[in-house]
């Protein structure tokens, strides 16, 4: 059973590990670098954080998205995938 616990513990380090080096840094700020804080806490954190889109989120992203000035259908794939 300790052997389950240790692998378990080391694999969601691995996981929190992977999840906050895909951060920038400013998010990264959101995760707790506590050992008690776990790869699903991290992700619960950044669903409490992200979920929502409010009106002035929403303005931004039109914004955004009319401000393109796209050359092909290739280009929205690519600003798509950036964001």
């Amino acid at each position: 059973e300790t052997r389950s616990i240790c692998e378990w513990l080391i694999t969601d380090l691995k996981a929190k590990a992977i999840i906050t080096c895909r951060l920038s840094v400013s998010v990264q700020q959101l995760i707790s670098t506590s050992h008690k804080v776990t790869a699903c806490d991290a992700w619960k954190t950044l669903e409490d954080h992200f979920s929502w889109m409010d009106m002035g989120s929403q303005h931004i992203v039109w914004q955004s998205l009319y401000a393109l000035q796209m050359k092909d259908s290739a280009d929205v794939a690519n600003y798509v995938g950036k964001h």
